[in-house]
């Protein structure tokens, strides 16, 4: 077999390469900075600012960010046709504030009265991971004013997503459950 060498560092290397592992990560990292980097121009490693201050590409008129939050905003002109067209759309009662009474106390006596498992899927607290390490605390009714012990129920972040969709089975559902339960 063939020896050869690295270019970089004259260390042997036994694949029919130019450049050892060590050598060969430090030169790409290198390869994509300056003259060779996606967003060079002007001598500049960074593209036009946005109005924000975030770093956007050239051609573009804003940064991803405030692209995103215009998508999503009143701001954007298919906003109100989107909500109108929506099955989902409730009028807007998702944007309304909780009452002062739901508080992390009583999310966590929600917990613990519900043995720290999801409510739907059975799954424990301490299996869940990633960054939905906890149970949501989920009102029956919808109403988030309402904070009674018999309003709240314990659910894992998908079983809470599956939630948002037909909510008069979930509402009849999680009513009978907590009746048959505590």
């Amino acid at each position: 077999m063939k020896k050869s060498y690295c270019i970089i560092c004259n260390k042997e290397i036994s694949k029919k390469a130019t450049k050892c592992k060590k050598c060969y990560i430090r030169w790409l990292n290198n390869y994509h900075k300056g003259t060779n980097h996606w967003n060079w121009q002007n001598n500049k490693t960074h593209g036009t600012k946005c109005k924000c201050g975030e770093l956007m590409s050239s051609n573009a008129d804003r940064c991803r960010r405030c692209f995103k939050l215009s998508m999503l905003g009143k701001r954007n002109i298919n906003y109100q046709a989107y909500k109108e067209k929506n099955n989902n759309w409730q009028g807007g009662i998702s944007f309304l504030p909780y009452s002062s009474e739901f508080h992390s106390k009583l999310k966590e006596s929600i917990r613990k009265r519900d043995k720290c498992r999801c409510k739907l899927c059975n799954k424990k607290q301490n299996n869940l991971k990633g960054r939905h390490k906890t149970l949501h605390v989920h009102h029956i009714d919808y109403d988030k004013t309402n904070c009674k012990k018999s309003n709240l129920i314990s659910l894992c972040w998908k079983c809470h997503l599956k939630t948002n969709f037909n909510r008069d089975y979930w509402y009849a559902y999680f009513t009978w459950r907590i009746k048959n339960d505590c």
